[in-house]
């Protein structure tokens, strides 16, 4: 990405290439990054001769939500792997405690024996 010109004090006119467009956007996969963002970008967007995507020009793309998220995201990492070492250790727990023979069943008492005769 290049900035090739301001337009006031906060907003820049930059110069960027379709995949460098796609990962500000969020739309950056390693192999199928172009279609999901032509896709996404529905008729303001098209396939270009370079295997890259053809942005129509005035198309407004929000970039602030896409790195929201992933800024989110990563402040929770350690969070998320905490707990997932936490879920680890109490599947151990209950494997451990699941008792290495079965016991087994009490059989039936003697019909016999359980009935109690009124006189």
């Amino acid at each position: 990405m290049k900035i090739i010109g301001h337009v006031g004090n906060d907003v820049h006119l930059v110069e960027m290439t379709s995949q460098e467009l796609a990962i500000c956007a969020g739309y950056a996969t390693p192999y199928g990054w172009r279609e999901e963002f032509r896709t996404a970008l529905g008729h303001q967007a098209k396939k270009n001769d370079d295997w890259g995507v053809t942005v129509k020009v005035g198309t407004e793309i929000n970039v602030v939500m896409p790195a929201d998220f992933v800024r989110r995201f990563s402040e929770q990492e350690d969070k998320v792997k905490n707990s997932a070492g936490m879920l680890r250790a109490l599947a151990d727990m209950i494997e451990n405690a699941v008792p290495s023979r079965s016991i087994p069943p009490i059989e039936d008492p003697d019909p016999d024996f359980a009935e109690v005769e009124e006189e």
